[in-house]
């Protein structure tokens, strides 16, 4: 099977089965890029296009392949505010308290999705195929036909919900076992004393003297209540006061 490349020009990524874009230009808005031919001059429709897509509806957006596009689009961008990639540098506990709000965000959105079914039928109840095609009419043409099949089973939103919070239980039964509470303490320590030391060099390079009242009520005013901190005093002015 051929690589697929996302159809945003120059974009090299590989768009998630489905969609036609790469995750990070999958929620653009885009023109429609159909041109056709007005009074011998090349002109572009003005309308956007679909989510997902690079056409309106009326060049094509509309068709059921399309608008399958269009409902995986906004399936995966409604949940990207739950996803989105953490960058720059990563320890173990914090990428498992992501990973934790993840799933929690992932959870909640279910929820939202599930109340806006229109009865609780549809949990246990649904369309399970769809078909099109064509039948003879019977005076010699034929007609188009769709068929829709409903059946008994469990709506789709609901299965990955359930997925969903045995993932949860799992990180649970992981952070009270590895006891990533206390590493998640030690790792703060660890942050405080190298703010701390990193200050103490700081005051030392103005020429202040870290355990001078003065100094030291400044630097509290800073780092407690901004609103009470003033200008550091020199030595000069100390003495003067």
């Amino acid at each position: 099977m051929p690589k697929t490349f996302c159809r945003q020009e120059g974009c090299p990524d590989d768009p998630e089965s489905g969609l036609l874009f790469c995750i990070e230009h999958l929620d653009m808005k885009r023109q429609c890029k159909v041109v056709r031919d007005v009074h011998g001059k090349k002109q572009r429709c003005a309308k956007a296009a679909r989510r997902g897509l690079e056409v309106c509806a009326k060049h094509g957006g509309s068709w059921k392949a399309n608008r399958d596009i269009v409902a995986r689009t906004e399936a995966v961008t409604a949940m990207r505010r739950f996803t989105k990639p953490y960058e720059g540098e990563l320890d173990v506990v914090s990428g498992f308290e992501m990973e934790y709000r993840r799933t929690l965000g992932r959870i909640a959105w279910y929820d939202e999705q599930l109340a806006l079914l229109p009865t609780a039928d549809d949990l246990v109840w649904g369309r399970t195929k769809e078909t099109e095609g064509t039948a003879p009419d019977g005076e010699g043409g034929v007609v188009d036909t769709h068929e829709t099949t409903y059946e008994a089973r469990e709506h789709a939103l609901h299965e990955l919900q359930r997925w969903e919070r045995q993932h949860l239980l799992a990180q649970t039964k992981v952070w009270i076992g590895a006891g990533l509470g206390a590493k998640k303490l030690n790792l703060m320590r660890s942050y405080v004393e190298a703010a701390y030391s990193l200050t103490v060099k700081a005051i030392q390079a103005l020429g202040h003297d870290p355990q001078d009242p003065e100094v030291r009520r400044i630097m509290a005013g800073v780092f407690l209540d901004q609103s009470q901190a003033r200008p550091m005093l020199t030595a000069t002015q100390i003495e003067e006061d």
